[in-house]
């Protein structure tokens, strides 16, 4: 009807005018990069079936549009994998920022909770909601839910509606604000509620406009919510007894209990004083900023000197180096995303630029100076390097000149990324194409060398040193290397070049030697096993590579890690055996041996542990019961040992399936007949020493046969020649009386060898076994003298003469070569 749809204009005119003038305020995301303001209103149909038929104002429903995001930190606490306590502190450091920025640009956001902070996939904070709280009120009466229902309750997540990385709000449901697990949480300041009829008091006023202080307020409620994993921090009568009670420091029990489990007692201060009845009383979000960082060595204590009414509220007194905001987050981690957040949207730039700032940012986090992998990641850019360092101290104004080359628009922002990376893809091709070699002669660009005196060459396999320690750091600034890596992590999900996914498995190599176990298990682990799944073979063979380092580089694990390999690493690796390209075949059987002695220590630390766990629990009820009958002691006693037999059985059961395995692809490999198997036979034969770790005596038995017949390969010279290379590994495992029956015999094949190569590997392999006492003397020197001297009675006809290995080798002295 006319008369519903004028209040509805009146509403809509009032909105866009204001959602135009905090456009104008907040839309450049270079002066406020962690504000998402909405973009437009829509008004949707009518919720009558029948509108004609309607007597009373026509509903219809507002929405308000906004840019997507991936999740709001409300959905992100309940999902897998859960923040780490460091990346819970980068994200209050850009809160305290984002908020401090609205309050700059004189915007109050009057709502804050953590269904309106949204978070990008490598965890880049942004504050929506902002300009939609003109239309709620700013008191709400004390005695009536019903407004505060209303507006601040919302039942979005009850219609559907939670999900906030969609772009729309329905207006009329409020900003969808329950739990994750449906309880309703309120982060209004409690001096945004009156009591109606009260005789009003000077010094309590009902508040016509938001203020600073009610923000603060209410990113305190947010950051104790995010400290407890989505625990919500006060609902709507924890507030009003909170309010009632009217001091400070007789905060309702609950909410002392949340805030005890806060871990950093800075923090845990910080969010109680956020949380002061006061309004007067809170900092600004840059003073708690200021005084949570690691830079600050005094306490959180008012400054008289700036306002000496305010009383002095001491908020901590920890050392810096307890700070939960670490140094780098300022100096390092936040300019470097701050550029992806306003320069580089590409995901393949970002990738190249933060192979370019890999040096700088293991120095600011971990404390070392990693210059190998500077170097790696210095040749593996090549010419990008020096051009995106030299974008990020340029003048805007003077970028556009870098397009006047191929006469393109001088305004284009994106052009001398896209030459960089052309050039970045074209030296990675080089470099898979087997450009960059182990010579010394590589046409590499020009680099300071100063640091590290020599040149080290570009392997795939990245050595663990040289590593050269700065000083040490603090824990915090350690762990922050995790934030880079969620970097890594989002931006490969989008590149459109496999070179950037090569540089990015790079990467996440190089920074799991810096990364606590917990990461390296449930952050890469899993994100490269799923990129085994590529449809690119370079990307399938790197990653069983780094899958395999990362896994051998795990010393400490949780107990439902232990049967990792069995139900999952092998599992989800196995395809790899059978797969079409040769070099996903070669760098699977090249990591077989790793991923076998890992796997058995894996089993091994498992079991002790739950030994160790057996017997410390029947110490402790022996302990407890001294007074028990003998009978009562045996029973014990027979319980004890059956479970000690239970678990040398189990790991029995799991030690055979872990063989059985590996061995089946270890069968597969040594029988394929297939044209290029020797190649996957070659990379097999260098984990020779693993895999006779792992399999112990009987099993080497078992491939020794299968190994040996890599003689018979008359093809292929080189796998001949790596046989002889590496059977004195097997031998060890195997013993004297076998490596004098069976691998004597084919090393003296191949000494008539008609390939040179292969008759010196098998020289250099009995001087191997000789300097290991594998071979006695008999089978050195022969048994013609030993039975003329130890036989006289034995008639000649039984003195049958068996010449020695030495005399066998003799020839070979008077060798052309």
């Amino acid at each position: 009807s006319e008369k519903g749809e004028s209040p509805l204009r009146k509403a809509l005119t009032e909105g866009d005018a204001e959602l135009k003038k905090l456009r104008a305020i907040l839309a450049d995301p270079a002066v406020h990069p962690h504000i998402l303001p909405y973009v437009r209103w829509i008004v949707g149909p009518s919720s009558s079936m029948n509108p004609s038929a309607t007597m009373g104002p026509v509903e219809r429903p507002l929405y308000l549009l906004r840019q997507h995001a991936h999740a709001s930190l409300s959905d992100r606490l309940a999902s897998r994998p859960f923040l780490t306590l460091i990346e819970k502190n980068w994200i209050t450091f850009q809160l305290l920022n984002a908020l401090q920025s609205l309050h700059d640009a004189g915007v109050c956001h009057g709502h804050l909770t953590t269904e309106n902070v949204l978070l990008t996939s490598w965890n880049w904070v942004m504050i929506s909601d902002v300009g939609c709280q003109h239309f709620k009120p700013v008191a709400l009466p004390d005695d009536d839910p019903g407004l505060w229902i209303h507006w601040f309750e919302g039942r979005g997540r009850e219609f559907g509606g939670g999900n906030t990385g969609v772009g729309t709000q329905e207006i009329t449901v409020g900003s969808g604000h329950l739990g994750s697990n449906g309880e309703k949480r309120c982060t209004l300041p409690p001096e945004r509620f009156f009591t109606p009829g009260l005789v009003k008091d000077a010094t309590k006023t009902t508040p016509t406009e938001l203020a600073y202080s009610m923000d603060v307020f209410s990113l305190g409620c947010v950051l104790i919510e995010l400290f407890l994993n989505g625990e919500r921090a006060l609902d709507l009568g924890d507030l009003m007894e909170y309010r009632r009670q009217g001091d400070a420091s007789n905060m309702p029990l609950s909410l002392k209990q949340k805030l005890d489990k806060i871990e950093s007692s800075k923090m845990r201060a910080a969010c109680r004083h956020m949380l002061s009845l006061d309004p007067s009383s809170r900092l600004s979000p840059v003073d708690y900023l200021d005084r949570l960082s690691a830079s600050s060595s005094s306490s959180i204590t008012h400054d008289a000197r700036r306002n000496p009414k305010k009383p002095d509220v001491k908020i901590s007194s920890h050392s810096s180096t307890l700070a939960p905001i670490p140094e780098c987050f300022k100096t390092t981690l936040y300019p470097l995303l701050l550029r992806l957040r306003i320069e580089i949207n590409s995901p393949d730039a970002r990738i190249a630029l933060i192979a370019c700032k890999y040096g700088d940012v293991i120095k600011a986090t971990v404390g070392l100076k990693d210059s190998w992998g500077v170097m790696y990641f210095s040749r593996l850019i090549g010419p990008t390097l020096q051009l995106l360092e030299t974008s990020a101290k340029t003048d805007p104004s003077k970028k556009s000149k870098v397009g006047e080359k191929n006469c393109k628009p001088s305004g284009d922002p994106g052009f001398s990324l896209n030459e960089m990376l052309l050039e970045t893809e074209e030296l990675l091709r080089q470099i898979d194409s087997g450009f960059a070699t182990r010579g010394e002669n590589d046409n590499f660009p020009a680099l300071d060398l100063s640091s590290s005196p020599k040149l080290l060459p570009l392997l795939d396999n990245i050595p663990l040193s040289p590593l050269n320690e700065l000083g040490p750091q603090p824990a915090t600034a350690q762990l922050s290397i995790v934030i880079l890596l969620q970097v890594v992590f989002s931006s490969v999900r989008h590149v459109q070049r496999t070179s950037s996914k090569f540089v990015a498995l790079k990467l996440m190599h190089r920074i799991a030697l810096f990364s606590p176990d917990d990461v390296r298990l449930q952050r890469i682990v899993p994100f490269v096993t799923s990129l085994l799944q590529d449809p690119e073979p370079i990307i399938r063979a790197s990653g069983i590579r780094v899958l395999a380092s990362v896994l051998s580089t795990v010393t400490s694990f949780p107990p439902s890690d232990a049967q990792l390999f069995p139900q999952y690493v092998f599992k989800k690796v196995a395809h790899l055996i059978t797969d079409p390209s040769l070099i996903v075949r070669v760098a699977f059987a090249e990591n077989i041996a790793l991923l076998a002695e890992t796997s058995l220590r894996f089993l091994d630390v498992g079991h002790s542990v739950s030994l160790y766990e057996t017997v410390i629990g029947r110490h402790n009820r022996d302990g407890n019961c001294q007074d028990i009958s003998k009978g009562e002691k045996t029973s014990q006693m027979c319980s004890s040992s059956s479970t000690t037999t239970m678990i040398k059985s189990s790991y029995d059961s799991d030690l055979s399936a872990l063989h059985e395995v590996v061995l089946r692809w270890m069968i597969h490999i040594t029988t394929d007949t297939s044209d290029h198997s020797s190649q996957s036979k070659q990379a097999l034969l260098g984990g020779l020493p693993r895999l006779c770790n792992f399999f112990g005596a009987e099993y080497s038995f078992q491939i020794l046969p299968q190994i040996l017949a890599f003689l018979n390969d008359r093809k292929d010279w080189q796998l001949r020649a790596a046989l002889c290379h590496n059977l004195p590994s097997v031998c060890v495992a195997v013993g004297r009386a076998a490596t004098e029956q069976f691998v004597i015999p084919c090393i003296e094949t191949a000494l008539n060898d008609d390939v040179e190569q292969v008759v010196s590997e098998a020289l250099k392999c009995l001087s191997m076994l000789i300097s290991l006492s594998l071979l006695t003397r008999t089978s050195l020197l022969g048994t013609d003298l030993s039975s003329e001297k130890s036989s006289h009675n034995v008639p000649v006809r039984s003195r049958r003469r068996r010449e020695g290995i030495v005399r066998k080798c003799a020839p070979l002295l008077l060798h052309q070569s």
